[in-house]
């Protein structure tokens, strides 16, 4: 089972106030049920919504395993009152959740970045807790996205799988056979066009609105063809059964294309996978 460590009084308002969704400034292709987990350290400036009242820390739990919920749906726009959009242009997901259960007794543990494993002795005791919760994967479950990103030269990390360059150009004044060093295949229909991209140039994209605008642009080429349309429904159906990265030069991904195409195969998966 899956852990997300969320700081108090967050996970009291995930679990007694409503709070539906979990901001995030990365996504997941992980559907299903996590264990809720407390930090050590609280956000002692924390302000809830609509007049919510934030409850004294010290009566809080932390840190600990506080309670369950499911992730149905990572989106990056909502109505609810508890999506927050992040003071600079950096991204923000919605983590949208589902059938949120406290646990009767929370379990002291300490937490850890990212999604993590619960070791086996606390979901036992997480089960035991909640006996009536079937924590098993449903075999009848769409299956799970296997997409990730990279940047080129970049060491590649466990679990990338077959890395795709998702570039118009190939690494300037690398040889062919030095490309592995860069990706596995070299895929530029899966790029902005070159009108695209010379465009861009002459643009401030370190402002969000015009990013955005990029981006809108770049999603409806990706769309219009029908060589791009189906390349993305490839690389879709292929992340459906195997792990799989698509990468670029940018370091930053938030200003790099390869945010964009990832939101797309995932939304291009989603219809191929029902």
């Amino acid at each position: 089972m899956k852990a997300l460590t969320i700081k108090q009084p967050w996970v009291h308002a995930i679990l007694t106030e409503g709070k539906d969704i979990e901001n995030r400034t990365w996504a997941t292709s992980h559907r299903g049920w996590i264990a809720i987990h407390a930090s050590a350290k609280p956000q002692r400036d924390a302000e809830f919504p609509g007049g919510i009242q934030v409850p004294d820390l010290d009566g809080l739990d932390y840190p600990a395993i506080c309670g369950v919920a499911r992730i149905i749906d990572i989106v990056s726009k909502s109505s609810s009152q508890w999506f927050q959009k992040p003071d600079d242009d950096s991204n923000n997901y919605g983590w949208i959740l589902a059938d949120v259960t406290p646990l009767p007794s929370p379990i002291e543990c300490n937490g850890a970045q990212k999604l993590w494993n619960v070791p086996p002795n606390i979901f036992r005791s997480i089960r035991r807790q909640l006996p009536k919760i079937n924590f098993e994967p449903d075999p009848t479950a769409p299956a799970k996205l296997k997409l990730h990103t990279f940047q080129y030269q970049g060491k590649p990390k466990r679990g990338e799988g077959l890395r795709i360059g998702t570039t118009r150009r190939p690494p300037r004044g690398v040889t062919r056979d030095q490309w592995h060093k860069h990706f596995d295949v070299w895929f530029p229909v899966l790029a902005p066009s070159d009108e695209l991209r010379s465009h861009s140039k002459n643009r401030k994209m370190d402002d969000p609105l015009v990013r955005e605008r990029f981006f809108d642009s770049y999603e409806r080429q990706l769309l219009g063809s029908a060589e791009s349309r189906q390349a993305v429904e490839l690389v879709a159906a292929i992340a459906l059964r195997m792990p799989i990265s698509i990468g670029c030069y940018c370091e930053d991904e938030t200003r790099c294309h390869r945010s964009r195409l990832f939101t797309v195969i995932e939304r291009v998966a989603k219809r191929l996978n029902v």
